[in-house]
Formats: C-alpha cells, sequence, structure tokens
C-alpha cells in the first residue's frame, strides 16, 4: 500500500450524499453537497484510477432477494486499489458474480454504479467484513480466485470465507438468491473446507489439543455445523492460543 494522500478528498466527494440507489441513475436535489463542485472543477474526479471501471448492472433481480452482501443498498468502507487506499467510499459487493461495485456523484448531479476492476483490488472493507482477493484454484474444494472474507487470522492459519448467492427456482416463474457461503482453514497455503470439529485436527496435531477444543466447543453451546461468523471466531482464537 502506498499511502493514503489523496483520500481526503475523495472521502468529501463519496460520503456527502445519503440518497440510495433504487436505479442505475438517480437525480440528486439542489442540496447536493456543494464540496462536490470544489473537488471536481480542481483535481478532476473523473480522473481517478477508481473511476474508470465499466457502469454495473445488476445480473438480474430476484423475486424477493438481491445478490449483495448484506443489505442492498451501498455501505461506507474502503477499498485497496492499484496499491493506494481509498477510504470512506461508498460500496456494493455483488457475491453472485464476485463484484465489488462503487457508488459515486457524477458531475451531472446523477449517481453511477462503478463496477471495480478485480485485478487491481488487493483489499476491502464493507459492512464490518475484512475481503482480500486471492488467486487460489482448487476445483474439488470448489476454490477459484476472487474475494475472500477473512474471518479469523491468526500467526500460522486463518479463517476465509467465500460469500457466495446462487440462483434458486422456487416456481416456474420465481427466481431467488440463496446464500451459500463457503468456509474454509488455510494453513500453509493450504485450503482445507471446514465441515466439523475434525476439520481443525490438521491445525492442531495433538489429541490432547483436538479434546480441548472439542471440550471449548461444547462448553460455549457453539454449533459448528451452522457455521456462524462469531461462533467460528472463538473457535479460531482459542486454537491460536493451544498451537502459540
Amino acid at each position: 500500500m502506498r499511502g493514503v494522500t489523496k483520500v481526503g478528498s475523495l472521502v468529501i466527494v463519496l460520503c456527502g450524499f445519503g440518497t440510495s440507489a433504487r436505479s442505475q441513475n438517480i437525480a440528486l436535489s439542489d442540496n447536493a453537497d456543494p464540496r462536490f463542485s470544489w473537488f471536481d472543477q480542481r483535481i478532476g474526479i473523473a480522473n481517478l484510477p477508481l473511476l474508470n471501471g465499466p457502469e454495473y448492472y445488476i445480473p438480474f433481480k430476484g423475486f424477493s432477494s438481491h445478490p449483495f452482501y448484506g443489505e442492498s443498498a451501498p455501505a461506507a468502507g474502503w477499498v485497496e486499489y492499484d496499491g493506494d487506499l481509498y477510504a470512506g467510499v461508498q460500496l456494493l459487493y455483488d457475491i453472485f458474480s464476485d463484484e465489488l461495485v462503487l457508488k459515486y456523484l457524477r458531475q451531472d448531479g446523477l449517481i453511477s454504479m462503478i463496477q471495480l476492476d478485480k485485478a487491481r483490488v488487493s483489499a476491502f472493507e464493507v459492512r464490518g467484513h475484512h475481503f482480500e482477493h486471492r488467486n487460489v484454484t482448487n476445483a474439488s474444494a470448489r476454490l477459484s480466485p476472487g474475494f475472500y472474507d477473512i474471518l479469523f487470522k491468526g500467526d500460522r492459519f486463518e479463517f476465509a470465507v467465500k460469500r457466495v448467492k446462487e440462483t434458486k427456482l422456487e416456481s416456474v416463474d420465481v427466481v431467488n438468491f440463496d446464500q451459500a457461503d463457503r468456509f474454509y482453514l488455510v494453513q500453509n497455503d493450504q485450503w482445507s473446507p471446514i465441515s466439523g470439529l475434525g476439520s481443525f485436527n490438521r491445525l492442531l496435531v495433538s489429541k490432547e489439543r483436538q479434546q480441548k477444543l472439542k471440550s471449548f466447543v461444547r462448553s460455549n453451546h457453539i454449533k459448528l455445523r451452522k457455521k456462524n461468523d462469531e461462533d467460528l471466531r472463538k473457535i479460531g482464537s482459542y486454537c491460536q492460543t493451544l498451537i502459540q
């Protein structure tokens, strides 16, 4: 990461409105933040590399669902793009298409949704979750290059989640998005799906440590097969103490 020297002005531009995007382009009121005009005239927002991607379009509309991680409205976050950190930007993460989307205010007073170049995004954070781009491929483990939610990062291992939505046909003319996240233990660049307590045996090695983890899971009423984010963070923290 080279630095954040040009972030300050960008924060002013991209956080100066609260209108949610109900369509691709939405006219703002006359009360739009005047600081946007100042920034655009003096520096030229259109020249920022962050904004050079194509316009984003939703792949299709689910009957009662959407393709995004969390909510369907953009949320404040940050993105590391070409080694530069842009903070306070409005982001949406399409987990059906694995695309990161930036919402920004154009010169003509409309809101545009820009699809960022994945090859130039090394990391981003939105809705309290930290995502990193990983070049990993393993067909049997359903792994492919893209963004992964780093749920827990220890000294010698981490838990990574591929946030996924798939299509679900509910009737002849009703299609929805269905959440289908995939959880992994990453150790020495080896990715293993997390399915139960046995998934941690290679990490813990000894029977004594494995038994301690089993007792910890039982005493904390953790249902591992439900793959709750907070439960997995607890397991990560406890495993970290066991292997230190």
